[in-house]
């Protein structure tokens, strides 16, 4: 799934722990370990993760050798900034990032008016900084 504009980077969803991206970002379900590709032509120096929910929850985020943890308050946004390390590979570099999540809620039921049946922990976005050009 192509994601983010300023670089473009691929996603690769390497399990069904989170869900394509959507209006508020990429849920990461509750309670859960999702584990992510990021790919891209751009080697990163750093992954900034920002996160929300409308529970308490924390997010822990693992990128190689970075790794950073937010305790989110309902409603409040939470960021972390981690060292990026990747592989190079077939003229592209590979990053894998691993978010968990420790409790969780279903919309529908806390929501009024909404249908969403699934269990999720915090939506996140992500942006990349590219490494200087050596």
């Amino acid at each position: 799934v192509r994601y983010g504009e300023e670089p473009p980077v691929q996603l690769y969803f390497l399990d069904h722990n989170a869900s394509l991206p959507e209006a508020p970002g990429i849920w990461i379900h509750g309670r859960q370990r999702a584990d992510i590709i990021l790919r891209s032509q751009n080697e990163f120096e750093t992954i900034t993760v920002t996160a929300r929910s409308p529970i308490a929850t924390e997010v822990s985020v693992d990128v190689g050798r970075g790794q950073g943890v937010m305790v989110l308050e309902p409603g409040v946004q939470g960021t972390v900034t981690v060292e990026a390390a990747g592989v190079y590979s077939r003229k592209s570099w590979a990053y894998l990032m691993q978010i968990r999540t420790s409790d969780g809620f279903v919309p529908r039921l806390v929501e009024p008016g909404s249908g969403d049946g699934r269990f999720l922990g915090a939506a996140i976005s992500l942006r990349a900084t590219p490494a200087a050009i050596q």
